[in-house]
């Protein structure tokens, strides 16, 4: 695939940005937001503060904070930038837990009620791990691009397909590079890079995310 090609796809689909509804498996899970104002005041940002320096206005924090309102996936990682924390520690329950076991039916998920797809967080709070685990799942014909913020570019990923065909394309400095992923197959991603992740096949896909600073 040629980048003006994949550049060409990648726009195409970003006005398909992923809203995710966060749940746990048992009970109700205080939220995106709630995290979002937890960790803010722990950095000791003021939400005027945070308004001024990721751009976005201190109104919509605060819809944000409160749960009226839920970003997209371009926003989520703006307030990751500016905060200079990565996705998962921006998800993490607010709720501090020092259990090694993350039993299934507690872990936090993300879905996407109107494709199915969902994004897991396997990695136990609080417990000082160095890596992050999220499991992913892909329905047919779901896409969805990333791109890692300048601050965060440190970030060291793996991605490790579990079932399915998942179709990866990697931008580079302009180069624009196809991988085909099979149960199986793993892959390093590049800190910085630009990813379109893609099921073109006709089955979920599910994969596992190893998210680490480097």
């Amino acid at each position: 695939m040629l980048a003006a090609d994949a550049r060409s796809l990648l726009a195409s689909r970003r006005s398909r940005s992923y809203r995710f509804a966060m749940t746990r498996s048992s009970g109700t899970d205080p939220g995106l937001g709630e995290r979002l104002k937890v960790l803010r005041t722990e950095l000791g940002v003021s939400l005027d503060d945070l308004a001024a320096r990721s751009g976005l206005g201190a109104d919509e924090i605060a819809k944000i904070e409160s749960g009226e309102r839920f970003p997209v996936g371009s926003i989520v990682l703006r307030l990751c930038s500016t905060l200079g924390v990565t996705l998962p520690e921006l998800l993490r329950s607010p709720h501090r837990c020092t259990s090694r076991l993350n039993r299934r039916a507690d872990q936090l998920h993300w879905s996407r009620p109107d494709s199915m797809a969902t994004c897991r967080k396997l990695t136990p709070d609080g417990t000082g791990a160095l890596s992050d685990l999220l499991e992913f799942e892909f329905p047919p014909g779901v896409a969805y691009d990333y791109q890692d913020p300048p601050p965060l570019v440190g970030i060291d990923r793996q991605v490790f397909v579990i079932d399915g065909t998942l179709d990866l394309t990697i931008i580079e400095a302009g180069q624009a590079t196809a991988y085909q992923m099979t149960a199986g197959d793993c892959i390093h991603l590049a800190p910085g890079a630009r990813y379109l992740f893609r099921n073109d096949s006709g089955a979920m896909i599910r994969c596992l995310s190893v998210v680490t600073r480097a």
